[in-house]
């Protein structure tokens, strides 16, 4: 992923950050406290202000949950 940190010109901060791409994140293990949690994939887009994820996937040894952000 490679995009300016600073804009050349006169882009202000909030302008760069709705120029931020779309982001696919994986974590091959989540932690919350100390404590594995399971294996998390999303994909991720700005919409607006608003961050939208779809799909989501959660995947632990209990089970699997799954959904989108929208």
């Amino acid at each position: 992923m490679n995009w300016p940190l600073r804009a050349e010109g006169s882009s202000t901060p909030s302008a760069l950050k709705q120029q931020l791409p779309a982001m696919k994140v994986h974590i091959g293990e989540l932690l919350l406290q100390n404590r594995s949690i399971g294996q998390l994939d999303m994909m991720a887009r700005r919409d607006g202000s608003v961050w939208r994820m779809d799909p989501l996937k959660l995947v632990a040894p209990e089970g699997t949950l799954a959904g989108s952000m929208l």
